[in-house]
């Protein structure tokens, strides 16, 4: 499985770039277009660009994994669990987007077994992309990074 984790990481992370490119260029004239549609309540947001950063993505996960589940915010949150499923969040921080702040990413997961294996996250906006494979540590811009052990909240 360890191939397979890295064929997969490698996909999550060009999808995520593919989907950015998008997000990035939509980014500029969302605000003055009033894009945002709600879906269930006053801050729960959606877009045309969720839509088709979603597409782009999804499309790609059912060509070359067909037999992967995909549970997606936008089309399919529910979606169904599989030995291998996708967790994907086209524009995560959509409100965020639709105000012109720079904290939104493109959201991947890859879930084994009920088990965390795969994530990536990238945000086109700063153009920083983040991942990390269990068991190999998490990166940033391909740049190891670990959390500070020498702070505690007391502090």
């Amino acid at each position: 499985m360890e191939k397979e984790r890295f064929e997969w990481l490698s996909l999550a992370r060009h999808l995520a770039s593919e989907a950015g490119v998008l997000i990035r260029s939509a980014s500029e004239s969302v605000r003055s277009e009033g894009v945002g549609k709600e879906k269930s309540c006053s801050v729960d947001l959606v877009t045309e660009y969720d839509r088709q950063a979603e597409d782009i993505i999804l499309s790609r996960i059912r060509d070359r994994y067909p037999d992967h589940g995909i549970i997606s915010e936008e089309s399919n949150p529910k979606g169904e669990l599989k030995k291998v499923t996708w967790v994907v969040d086209p524009i995560d921080g959509t409100t965020n987007f639709i105000a012109g702040l720079p904290e939104v990413a493109v959201s991947i997961g890859i879930i084994v077994d009920g088990k965390p294996e795969v994530g990536v996250v990238y945000n086109p906006i700063r153009n920083e992309i983040f991942h990390a494979v269990r068991g190999c540590g998490a990166f940033l811009d391909d740049r190891p990074i670990r959390v500070n052990g020498g702070i505690t909240l007391s502090q």
